[in-house]
């Protein structure tokens, strides 16, 4: 059965960003924690893993489907090859895929072919997700205190190796900032947020949100209104903490 038009093209815009975490495998894809084995995925698979619980992570990952399988409600089954959109072959299913777990979308069809895909959700342990793919991971060994450039330039290929991008956003109260961010997966996580956020004035960092954990040294955190953590190197220029803090909240929350 096909998913509604505003699910469609909410799930469209979501399910084609950039995987952040990568398999170390061959991997067992669970139902749950310890349970079923859905599918086995192939080493260097991309996907989006949620917060890490008991040594497990709660991941998402995407496969290439047709159009007469989406428009047909295609269903994995046991012992389907799953390949992605450059028809690699990425693992195999292990069992069938409960509906729950396996969601259609598409996007496209315009000014480009359409294309579909479907988001496969289960979990994976901890060992099987390389730890240098991990955002938090690279943030920490990235960002030590005295070890690292607050200079755009100096961190754009930083940025561009872990699809950071840009959103505009917070423009809106401070014309002079801009935050490139990676975003919490919306398949796994029903109320997206910033996963980690660069925050910069001009050209310079001047901080850092983030929703899970990450260890850059003993600065102060304080918490934006949507529930991130913010790590504040400085304030805009002629602007005190507080302040700093209320204009980002007040952008989140639209503000002119």
């Amino acid at each position: 059965m096909k998913a509604p038009l505003l699910f469609i093209i909410l799930f469209g815009f979501f399910i084609n960003i950039t995987k952040a975490e990568v398999i170390n495998g061959p991997a067992n894809v669970r139902v749950s924690p310890n349970k079923q084995i859905l599918v086995s995925l192939n080493d260097g698979v991309d996907i989006e893993c949620g917060l890490l619980t008991n040594g497990w992570f709660k991941i998402s990952f995407t496969i290439k489907i047709t159009k007469q399988q989406y428009d047909k409600g295609y269903e994995v089954k046991k012992g389907d090859i799953l390949i992605d959109q450059k028809n690699k072959i990425i693992g195999a299913a292990f069992g069938d895929i409960p509906t729950g777990m396996a969601i259609p979308g598409t996007y496209g069809g315009l000014k480009s072919p359409a294309v579909y895909e479907m988001e496969i959700l289960g979990y994976v342990h901890q060992s099987n997700i390389k730890l240098n793919s991990i955002p938090e991971n690279v943030i920490d060994s990235t960002f030590k205190r005295g070890a690292f450039s607050f200079q755009y330039e100096s961190l754009r290929g930083f940025m561009g190796e872990n699809h950071f991008k840009a959103q505009g956003i917070i423009k809106r109260t401070l014309p002079n900032c801009e935050e490139y961010c990676v975003y919490e997966s919306t398949v796994i996580d029903p109320s997206p947020r910033y996963r980690i956020g660069l925050i910069f004035e001009n050209s310079e960092l001047i901080a850092i949100e983030h929703s899970r954990g990450v260890k850059i040294g003993d600065y102060k955190e304080h918490v934006t209104s949507d529930g991130n953590k913010l790590i504040i190197f400085r304030s805009p220029k002629n602007m005190d903490t507080k302040s700093f803090l209320n204009k980002i909240n007040m952008s989140r929350a639209g503000a002119d």
